[in-house]
């Protein structure tokens, strides 16, 4: 994967200390900052931060969203060595696409 620009972190957790940010705004800043950590391999703070979007995916039934989340999280996996794991997430990902 290519590794994000420059700033894009620090950029995406700056967003996420906005009080006034809404959750649904929150839950998509997490699934950018979990999308940027895997890109840089860092899997256990991408996974800190995508399980967080897609509980909050989840809650608000945006099943688009939690599928995006779940595909991420399965990738996580897969780099951990944690194929059952990643298989639950895809499969979860692979239905609701269907």
């Amino acid at each position: 994967m290519v590794p994000p620009p420059a700033g894009e972190l620090a950029s995406l957790k700056g967003r996420l200390l906005e009080e006034t940010l809404p959750p649904e705004e929150r839950a998509g800043v997490e699934l950018q900052l979990g999308t940027a950590h895997c890109r840089l391999g860092e899997m256990d703070q991408a996974l800190l931060h995508l399980t967080s979007a897609r509980r909050s995916f989840e809650k608000a039934a945006d099943r688009r969203k939690g599928a995006q989340a779940d595909t991420m999280i399965g990738m996580v996996c897969v780099a951990r060595g944690e194929h059952e794991r990643a298989v639950t997430f895809l499969d979860r990902a692979r239905a609701t696409a269907e």
